[in-house]
């Protein structure tokens, strides 16, 4: 085949390829990739059935006994208002959590 009939070729099948995947269902879902482009939002099904809440528990939990260190406001530790690339970040000392106090609902 010379140059300009592969290429042409090679346009026909990739033209007929994306009808094809335009217009077949997935599985997720349930519609057509053509159909599903003139909207502005879909639900989709998950791939996989989740092993836990999602959403419930976003922020990660720190166990008993880890030791931490909290981030400082910017005059909590000299009292100045300046604030000095040589202040901290973070809290001088090192806190181990000693019990854990768990809220349905936060306020």
């Amino acid at each position: 085949m010379a140059e300009g009939e592969r290429s042409r070729l090679w346009n026909k099948i990739l033209m007929k390829y994306i009808d094809f995947m335009n217009n077949s269902k997935t599985r997720f879902i349930g519609m057509t990739s053509a159909y599903v482009m003139t909207l502005k939002e879909i639900i989709s099904k998950p791939s996989k059935k989740a092993k836990h809440a999602i959403g419930r528990y976003e922020e990660i939990r720190l166990k008993k006994d880890t030791a931490v260190r909290y981030l400082l406001k910017l005059d909590e530790l000299e009292g100045d208002h300046r604030h000095r690339a040589t202040d901290p970040y973070w809290s001088l000392h090192v806190y181990k959590i000693k019990r854990l106090i768990v809220r349905r609902n936060p306020s």
